[in-house]
């Protein structure tokens, strides 16, 4: 009788705790999430915001509680430009504007370095020369700086959404299932069954 009683306790023991668990699991995991993507069968994890931008509206960044990528990021464009399109995870587009801006750099240095010394030497040529590198640098690296932030923008807004819409897809295909379990423990007397339940998740 006081065997039957132990394996009957540790059979309710686990159950018990399966209950707390199912209660308590639900409050993490919501059971109606409305998708920000126009097409939520198209999220999937690595995507860039090339592709993603056609799949969200901008607009919808307000609702975010806390959003993964803030609109703060774009303004590290004025370090130089493309850093925050790296942070963000867009490669490609950072290294399209730090190549611009670096273009927009070197001219300006030229230029200036050309300007001055034609004017050292009163060599026209030299100067004028110099003058539109200057300007044309100048221009040029200005105008990477502010199309790297407002692109920055952007792809805060859109990337922000993705990871929300990612997150909550990644909860909702979480399962949880009970089943029977036994195992073998040691005891002073040898290897003997414990009887139990095995609770899984899966994600």
């Amino acid at each position: 009788m006081k065997k039957e009683l132990s394996l009957l306790l540790l059979l309710l023991l686990p159950l018990g705790a399966m209950a707390q668990v199912k209660e308590t699991l639900p409050r993490t995991m919501p059971e109606a999430y409305s998708f920000y993507a126009s097409d939520p069968d198209a999220v999937v994890r690595g995507m860039r915001y090339k592709k993603l931008k056609s799949l969200y509206n901008e607009d919808d960044f307000d609702s975010l509680i806390d959003p993964r990528y803030r609109t703060g990021l774009a303004w590290l464009n004025l370090l130089l430009p493309g850093v925050g399109q790296y942070v963000m995870g867009e490669p490609g587009r950072g290294t399209f504007f730090l190549l611009t801006g670096l273009t927009g750099y070197f001219a300006y240095g030229i230029g200036a370095v050309s300007s001055s010394s034609g004017a050292y030497y009163e060599s026209q040529d030299l100067y004028t020369n110099g003058q539109v590198l200057f300007w044309s640098g100048l221009l040029i690296t200005l105008g990477a700086e502010i199309a790297s932030i407002i692109d920055g923008y952007h792809v805060a807004h859109v990337k922000s959404l993705y990871s929300e819409d990612l997150y909550h897809k990644r909860m909702t295909g979480m399962s949880l299932s009970m089943a029977p379990l036994v195992q073998a423990v040691p005891s002073p007397t040898g290897i003997r069954p414990v009887a139990g339940m095995g609770l899984t998740l899966q994600f």
